[in-house]
């Protein structure tokens, strides 16, 4: 079983409020359709918790995972 860590990044030079972080929530859903059982999956929502990378990083190493997935977007034209 592979251990999948999907993060949505915290910008805080934007302010666009807090949103659902559908993306990360996208592949974990499809992760658990498709390949039921094969995936231990964890989401973390950075902007949620207003957590800069030197909280966040820790915590992602403490938990080992296989992968890890950044969700992250650029408001520019």
């Amino acid at each position: 079983m592979s251990r999948v860590y999907l993060t949505k990044v915290y910008n805080r030079t934007e302010n666009i409020g807090c949103l659902h972080p559908l993306g990360i929530m996208y592949l974990a859903g499809m992760l658990r359709d498709r390949q039921p059982g094969k995936h231990e999956i964890k989401l973390h929502d950075m902007i949620l918790r207003r957590e800069q990378a030197d909280v966040a990083l820790p915590q992602l190493l403490a938990w080992e995972p296989d992968i890890v997935g950044f969700s992250c977007m650029t408001h520019e034209a």
